[in-house]
């Protein structure tokens, strides 16, 4: 009865401490090609919520935006929420207005509706408005998109040359006019274990060495007898 009773209260643990990390805190990789020449690469971290998201739901970004300027040269910048803002909404109208739909969390892959039928965008930005120095997905909904970025994805890196290259790189990565909207586009991926999946294996382990350990004691008492 007594390892019995130490079996259940094990079992019991675990069941308690998989269902506290399933909003652990999640990294999801960014490996984007945005047009011929625009890329960005680094990571977003999340709450760890999954289904729908808002931008309150993101609590770290570390992402590296790359594109050609207008003298041909390659142009990046760093973007961290240390040195930019995240912004959400469906317009720019005197500032932000309404909410982002369509992005959606699941453990592996977060993915935006460019299709969406309500005007939204997801924005990270150093000066809000600026027209630099950002990365931004939007939806194609040209009569409802009051973005200031592109619709689609697009990206502008801070070009310290100006002039002619000011705008690093801005364009329409998921669509193009008159053609079909894409939907659950995936912009962010991990292939990196999830915390639930790792507490889940360090926690079957354990009990296989708990079974093996119980199994081992019941031979010792059996040999001791005879």
């Amino acid at each position: 009865m007594r390892q019995i009773a130490k079996f259940a209260a094990a079992a019991s643990l675990f069941a308690l401490s998989a269902t506290s990390v399933s909003a652990a805190p999640i990294i999801y990789g960014v490996n984007l090609a945005v047009g011929a020449f625009g890329t960005i690469t680094g990571t977003v971290t999340t709450d760890g919520t999954v289904g729908s998201l808002t931008g309150a739901n993101f609590s770290a970004y570390n992402l590296t935006i790359s594109g050609i300027d207008g003298h041909g040269h390659t142009i990046t910048e760093l973007l961290t929420n240390m040195n930019s803002t995240l912004f959400t909404g469906s317009n720019f109208n005197g500032g932000i207005i309404g909410s982002m739909t369509g992005m959606i969390a699941s453990p592996t892959t977060i993915t935006f509706d460019f299709g969406n039928p309500n005007a939204s965008f997801f924005l990270i930005q150093k000066a809000f408005g600026s027209g630099t120095s950002y990365f931004c997905a939007a939806t194609t909904n040209p009569t409802l998109n009051a973005n200031l970025c592109e619709s689609g994805y697009g990206l502008v890196p801070f070009n310290p040359e100006g002039g002619v290259g000011t705008l690093g790189f801005a364009g329409q990565g998921n669509s193009t006019p008159g053609g079909p909207v894409p939907q659950g586009v995936t912009l962010f991926a991990t292939t990196v274990p999830e915390p639930a999946t790792w507490l889940s294996m360090i926690a079957g382990f354990g009990l296989v060495g708990f079974g093996m350990r119980r199994k081992t004691n019941v031979s010792a008492k059996i040999a001791f007898a005879n």
